[in-house]
């Protein structure tokens, strides 16, 4: 059934579940077979990266963004806090 204005969720594959769930494990996120490490090849990256926080983010905060950034190669990304003390703030 069709409802004008709203999306249709679609079941999430348990595998693709327990994949994400490595990226909160010693290491980070792995590939399927979980030999494969992203966060060891990113230095490898020749594509742009924007990387952004909030600063009141518990989920990822400024920081745990912060240690990926420092992987990748300096030309090729750009990172950027939002949120600043006394003004406006952003989680996740």
């Amino acid at each position: 059934m069709q409802f004008p204005g709203f999306y249709v969720m679609e079941t999430v594959p348990a595998k693709l579940l327990l994949q994400l769930a490595t990226a909160f494990e010693e290491g980070g996120l792995r590939d399927r077979s979980g030999t494969f490490f992203y966060k060891n090849h990113l230095s490898k990256s020749n594509v742009p990266v924007l990387a952004i926080a909030g600063d009141q983010d518990l989920i990822c905060p400024p920081d745990a963004v912060y240690e990926i950034v420092k992987l990748i190669l300096e030309p090729l990304v750009t990172y950027k806090v939002f949120g600043e003390p006394g003004g406006l703030h952003f989680a996740h």
